[in-house]
């Protein structure tokens, strides 16, 4: 997978959408962030170390299928609290507007 891919695909991770080109930094900074935000074996799988599910290349990133699986699995964890939030906004400002 191409840095960029996985930058476009990942990025919420990261926590800003990324317009430049992304690149090694980058991927380990999305990786890093995962593993802080996981417990356990997916926290392992996903930092940086000896025990890691992935590898940088010089343009590409190579990903086993269980650090793909804990990184998609962390984007859930992410968009779902986001859209929780997001409901509770809406759901207060219907409630002002209706009182």
């Amino acid at each position: 997978m191409e840095y960029a891919d996985f930058a476009d695909q990942f990025w919420p991770i990261y926590g800003d959408r990324l317009y430049e080109g992304a690149d090694r930094q980058v991927v380990e900074e999305i990786f890093t962030k995962a593993a802080a935000l996981n417990d356990g074996n997916e926290a392992k799988i996903l930092a940086i170390g000896e025990d890691q599910g992935w590898r940088c290349g010089v343009t590409k990133l190579f990903i086993k299928d269980e650090a793909r699986y804990a990184l998609e699995a962390t984007l859930n964890k992410i968009k779902s609290n986001k859209a929780t939030k997001l409901q509770a906004v809406m759901r207060g400002k219907n409630d002002r507007r209706v009182a």
